[in-house]
């Protein structure tokens, strides 16, 4: 395995930069923040930006946690990439992390200024500092559901595959939860909406009456409480109901989801139904 080293200060774009790179120099592999990416998807590990703090961002991403080592050392084995690269602020910390994964030294190390100017990198610090933005080389819909910090490029997501793939852009910029930004907060009427757009296809079975929520956006609890006619599919429409709250949620929030939960409060007859039962 040919390893390659790759580091630069915090904040000046390396996980940004990190799937161009790959890209020219054909390298499968990265170990960036905790997770090993490979091929463009996440193969193994935890992202260091789903911690709450940062003394746990720093211990996942040195690899510290036995289970979190054992878990992506095994993986590493299992697909033997030929090319690695690992990501960090200094060489140092690099050395850590593959003495941690029982690597050897890096065959090449590069530096973020070898590739970046002066300027794009004060651009990256500006934007980590201002909004707390951090990049993980992987497209959106790669990363785990459990995040618990959230995605502010959603629309990326939506984008034609055939163009990620062109421009070997394939990144998602994230707020993780310890950032200094402050609090993210969804408003009532965006959830509200959510809730009436998934609503409208089961017009005429559901009708939804209230709703509530934790407002937690790293377990995120939801209680739609609902009016539903009764007929002999009436289970099935709140099932697909739930599930379709669930997936929309996931997609246009990146909530880690505790759970949703649908309340049948009340069910009734049509008038032409009863009608036809006398």
């Amino acid at each position: 395995m040919e390893i390659y080293s790759f580091t630069g200060k915090s904040g000046t774009g390396k996980s940004y930069s990190a799937a161009r790179i790959c890209r020219e120099k054909h390298i499968d592999a990265i170990i960036d923040d905790g997770l090993l990416i490979y091929r463009g998807g996440i193969a193994a590990g935890r992202s260091a930006k789903e911690c709450s703090s940062k003394a746990a961002a720093m211990r996942t991403a040195l690899f510290n946690y036995d289970d979190h080592r054992e878990e992506v050392r095994k993986k590493l084995l299992e697909l033997n990439p030929d090319k690695l690269m690992v990501i960090g602020t200094s060489d140092r910390m690099v050395n850590w992390i593959l003495d941690a994964l029982e690597l050897p030294a890096p065959d090449h190390r590069m530096y973020i200024e070898d590739f970046t100017t002066e300027e794009q990198r004060k651009v990256a610090g500006e934007h980590r500092m201002q909004g707390g933005e951090h990049a993980i080389p992987v497209p959106m819909g790669q990363l785990k559901r459990n995040f618990a910090g959230y995605i502010l490029n959603p629309t990326r997501f939506f984008r034609s595959r055939a163009l990620q793939e062109e421009s070997g852009k394939e990144r998602t910029i994230v707020r993780p939860p310890f950032s200094y930004s402050g609090r993210f907060e969804i408003r009532e009427e965006a959830i509200r909406d959510i809730i009436m757009i998934a609503a409208e296809a089961h017009r005429g079975c559901i009708k939804v009456l209230n709703f509530y929520h934790n407002g937690n956006v790293s377990g995120f609890n939801l209680v739609v409480e609902v009016r539903i006619r009764k007929f002999p599919g009436a289970g099935r429409h709140c099932i697909m109901f739930q599930q379709e709250i669930w997936q929309v949620l996931r997609t246009m929030t990146s909530f880690s989801l505790g759970h949703v939960n649908i309340q049948v409060k009340d069910v009734y007859i049509r008038k032409s139904e009863r009608e036809k039962r006398k």
